[in-house]
């Protein structure tokens, strides 16, 4: 193969020839004025369909500016972001596409897409299973998109509640329900499997959420260099500002961190994000992808927009012992997906040494003339590590000496805090300053006040499209430097005269593409069967897909955290706030890619007008996942080893991206036309009621002249 290869390239003359002899970048603004208040944008083409250019809106984006803005309810000390870092304690889910609750595209003033809800839902799902590792490496940062972890979820479920009280553990760190917000992945997080039953890597750090954090926080303030690794770093600070300062950031249009007020009396403490995210029209919608170059084109198209509000809760127990952060409410009027992640206050322990009982641990590691390279305490007696105690650790750096030398045995590393069973840190010292062992916090920790008993912090967490905070319960906030305005970009192409009389040699473009129907059987019962039909009829169906999310119905549990933070009525089958659904919580990234984790369904069909269209019924995961989904939307269908994609793998799909779907576009031309109904069965293996999310895609056909823009 490579000497055949070797051989046409030697016979290569010339490249190849210029199709197009200019193409120009154009951009335009929506029609909102740079109002967002209504979540919605209208953009239209009439400025471009005079142009008599080229457009290419497979190659086009939206550039939607969005403002993050994280700020405490009360004005008093306690949050300051200004003095301690607050950069990671809030993001965003996956892909910024997650802002788009809706999308409706009008061409020559007639419907082409029509509005249908959670189209981000299926647009997730269209991503997961087309993109590669090689997309996300080109093109992650540029549309926010880096893939959940499947294996780091924890379960935090609604706790035992005696007269209104709730028995907190340390899963309370976490958040309420299925949380994956922990964004510090640890560098020896490796668990130790000899001790424990297997809990794959949960909480040991979601790396998505991480990089996509990383993504849109650029701090100006920012050390270009760990104090924790360099002893000096202290008294010679390398700030990121001396490089790139945040006012060049807002006139360059790049992501960053553009506020930071510490609280004071009648001063609430308020941290703010501006991001400029870039949204491919092809990823919302395949009409985009599907369609030529086209000259004289008007297009409207109306976007609905998840702005949505959350607040929350940080704090401690009665005792004063155990901290927790607590959704109270979430607010987004469109019912949508809320696109915003709030960060566990939880640590990353590195793991090796195990606490198997109450006995006193303690290791120093000291030698003759070297500084002690450990010092690890409990709430035991004189500091042992006790059976109890949970994993709070913080890390304080000993030495250099005032005068001299480093030591040989390296800097020393203190790790006050406590480590509940099974969870530890690695003794193998005295350490140098290349091998340091850290031990870290989750982003959010900072917003977590002293540990007091009954002590509280409430927050309001804000993403907004545009330049201003859109929450009126928000004050005092500043507004975002970058775009206050969504633009389209696409660009524009001049033919070479010989090849635009062989595009127009056929005229009228036929347009192929695919547009959904949303449906939703809810509350289906845990073990239970359904049996529903989704509708009646419909014509030239293509596909169906069932995303299967906890479920927030049931009698709620009414508790209180502490005396400060009361009230909060959960759901017991999902943990989250009662009658709120899953998506929207602020610590679980499902319907964003994910589904509700160990989601599993079993003998389950489809059904097209009566007929079965899975021969047999599925028993088993592996049946839908190797029959049914993999290859779906791939590079030759997963055919081909070795050129491929997709970035969901078996135990993704058992784990957290239960995607139940089914291709039954496989039939007859003369039957396209045929409404015909689609009916769902199967039976919840999930100890959990499950809401399920179902769409169905059939195709849509339409014929336009490239010369003119006129559907035909």
């Amino acid at each position: 193969m490579s000497d055949k290869l070797v051989f046409d390239l030697a016979q290569e003359v010339e490249g190849s020839p210029s199709v197009f002899i200019r193409k120009d970048w154009l951009n335009i603004l929506d029609n909102q004025n740079q109002n967002y208040n209504n979540n919605q944008s209208i953009v239209d083409t009439s400025q471009l369909s005079n142009s008599n250019k080229y457009m290419s809106y497979r190659e086009s984006y939206f550039l939607i500016p969005m403002t993050l803005t994280l700020q405490q309810t009360t004005a008093d000390a306690g949050f300051a972001p200004a003095t301690t870092t607050a950069d990671y304690a809030v993001g965003l889910k996956n892909w910024f596409g997650q802002i788009i609750h809706s999308f409706t595209l009008d061409y020559n003033g007639t419907t082409i897409v029509q509005q249908t809800p959670y189209v981000n839902m299926w647009n997730s799902f269209k991503l997961m299973t087309s993109l590669s590792y090689s997309d996300i490496t080109t093109q992650g940062a540029t549309i926010g998109f880096f893939p959940d972890d499947s294996q780091t979820w924890t379960w935090t479920p609604t706790p035992a509640v005696a007269g209104g009280t709730f028995t907190l553990d340390s899963r309370a760190v976490f958040g309420q329900g299925i949380c994956n917000n922990t964004d510090v992945v640890s560098a020896v997080g490796a668990k130790n499997i000899s001790s424990q039953f297997n809990q794959f890597t949960s909480g040991a750090g979601n790396i998505g959420y991480l990089k996509r954090n990383s993504w849109i926080n650029y701090d100006a303030c920012g050390l270009g260099l760990d104090s924790a690794l360099a002893f000096d770093a202290t008294t010679y600070p390398t700030a990121y500002s001396e490089l790139l300062t945040s006012a060049e950031c807002s006139l360059l249009w790049k992501s960053h961190i553009f506020n930071k007020v510490n609280a004071a009396a009648g001063i609430k403490g308020t941290l703010q994000i501006g991001v400029t995210a870039t949204v491919y029209l092809k990823h919302i919608h395949s009409f985009f992808n599907m369609c030529p170059l086209l000259k004289g084109v008007f297009m409207k198209m109306t976007m609905n927009l998840n702005n949505t509000s959350t607040s929350f809760s940080c704090g401690w127990n009665a005792a004063g012992t155990v901290p927790f952060i607590a959704a109270t409410s979430v607010g987004n009027p469109l019912g949508g997906i809320n696109p915003s992640m709030i960060s566990s206050i939880a640590p990353i322990a590195i793991r090796d040494l195990i606490v198997s009982s109450s006995s006193a641990t303690h290791s120093t590691g000291a030698s003759a003339g070297v500084i002690p390279a450990f010092t690890i305490t409990g709430s035991g007696a004189a500091g042992a590590l006790a059976l109890g105690d949970e994993a709070l650790a913080t890390v304080a750096v000993v030495g250099p000496p005032a005068t001299g030398p480093l030591p040989a045995g390296g800097l020393g590393v203190g790790i006050t805090g406590a480590l509940s069973a099974g969870q530890g840190v690695s003794l193998s010292g005295p350490l140098t300053s290349a091998s340091t062992i850290i031990s870290y916090k989750s982003g959010a920790t900072s917003l977590l006040p002293a540990a007091a008993a009954n002590a509280a912090r409430s927050y309001r967490y804000n993403v907004s499209v545009g330049a201003r905070c859109l929450d009126a319960q928000i004050t005092g906030a500043g507004e975002n430097p970058m775009s206050k305005s969504i633009y389209l970009y696409i660009p524009s192409y001049t033919f070479n005269p010989v090849f635009e009389q062989a595009y127009l040699s056929s005229p009228v473009k036929q347009i192929k593409y695919t547009d959904i129907y949303q449906y939703q059987v809810l509350n289906v019962g845990a073990g239970a069967q359904f049996n529903n039909l989704l509708t009646n009829g419909i014509a030239n169906v293509k596909s169906v897909l069932i995303l299967p999310f906890y479920s927030s119905a049931g009698a709620p549990v009414t508790a209180d955290y502490n005396t400060s933070v009361v009230g909060v009525s959960l759901a017991p089958s999902s943990g989250f706030l009662s009658g709120v659904p899953v998506f929207q919580s602020p610590f679980d990234p499902v319907g964003t890619g994910p589904t509700s984790p160990l989601c599993l369904i079993k003998n389950f069909n489809i059904q097209v007008s009566g007929q079965n269209a899975i021969y047999n019924m599925e028993k088993y995961p592996f049946e839908q996942f190797n029959n049914q989904l993999y290859g779906q939307n791939a590079v030759n269908g997963g055919l081909t080893d070795g050129i491929t994609s997709g970035l969901i793998d078996r135990q993704a799909f058992d784990m957290e991206y239960s995607y139940y779907y089914v291709n039954v576009e496989r039939m007859l031309p003369v039957e396209m036309s045929v409404p015909k109904s689609i009916q769902i069965l199967g039976t919840n293996s999930s100890t959990r009621p499950l809401d399920l999310y179902c769409f169905v895609e059939y195709g849509v056909e339409i014929s336009i002249d490239a010369l003119t823009g006129a559907r035909v």
